[in-house]
């Protein structure tokens, strides 16, 4: 019988992995490619600017703003960002920069 302070822990591993995946898919399309490029597939930041076509100073900034809206994402937790009814993007306040 499997220890159930184990299944606890995976079930919480899972559903950090879910909240994860949730977070990530509701970035904007252009901050969640970059993020990905990074800091999944491993690329430097030179070879992510050229992959996509834009300077390297656009891909630092773009994953930046990625990791702040994830940060934030995580303290305020999911459903408290407002969700564009038309493209399921939540529409993060870039007001603050």
């Amino acid at each position: 019988m499997p220890d159930a302070v184990a299944v606890d822990g995976e079930m919480e591993g899972r559903m950090a992995l879910v909240d994860a995946e949730a977070a990530i898919a509701r970035l904007p399309q252009e901050f969640r490619e970059v993020l990905m490029l990074v800091t999944v597939e491993g690329m430097k930041y030179r070879e992510a600017a050229d992959l996509i076509g834009v300077p390297v100073g656009t891909v630092m900034s773009r994953l930046a703003r990625a990791r702040k809206a994830l940060v934030e994402y995580e303290a305020t937790g999911p459903g408290s960002h407002q969700e564009s009814e038309t493209n399921n993007v939540v529409q993060f306040d870039r007001s603050k920069r």
